[in-house]
């Protein structure tokens, strides 16, 4: 029979998981190099490394001003949208990321996918993101710099949300974008 006296430390290694609580329910969900991030409102939460159930709630979060409209994680930092424009977060361990602002375009909600560097013009190293925006599509490349794609032919408002989707047919390449404008019930691709 074993004794314990509840005032006296027991000894053992301390609980690896202490202050740690489940990642909370979000906008977008996404992973990479095994973390997960979730978008909720404006505030972009990652999970402890290797562990990506889990989070520290005290300090394992980014701040934005505005509701985050998309997150792309591409080689080298994230791209995320939110009511102010996109912003660029440089590294690989997003406890020090440092939120750079890179484009006052407002992306379409919930519009942005990753396209791999072979289906882009020029010599890319890398998936980018790209993204419909106020100021037609643009491309978010590996590095932090941001491009319009399609300058002045495509203007959007900034309350539309959307889906995208990368598709080759016949060796064309196109991202197609489904839009709803939100609170009206009108489409269009």
């Amino acid at each position: 029979l074993s004794q314990y006296v509840v005032s006296v430390y027991p000894g053992g290694a301390p609980c690896q998981t202490l202050n740690l609580t489940p990642m909370p329910a979000g906008d977008f969900v996404c992973a990479k190099a095994g973390r997960l991030y979730v978008a909720a409102g404006d505030t972009l939460w990652f999970s402890e490394a290797l562990r990506p159930h889990l989070t520290a709630p005290r300090h394992n979060f980014v701040r934005f001003v505005g509701r985050i409209r998309f997150v792309e994680l591409v080689e080298g930092g994230a791209y995320v949208g939110d009511d102010r424009g996109v912003w660029w977060m440089a590294g690989p361990d997003p406890s020090g990321w440092v939120q750079n602002f890179v484009s006052r375009a407002l992306a379409v909600r919930r519009s942005s996918l990753i396209v791999p560097a072979e289906a882009l013009p020029g010599d890319r190293a890398g998936a980018c993101a790209v993204w419909p925006s106020t100021q037609g599509y643009m491309l978010g490349a590996p590095g932090g710099s941001v491009r319009p794609l399609q300058p002045g032919r495509i203007n959007l408002s900034p309350d539309m949300e959307g889906r995208s989707v990368f598709i080759t047919r016949d060796g064309i390449k196109q991202v197609i974008t489904l839009t709803a404008a939100s609170p009206a019930t009108s489409f269009g691709v």
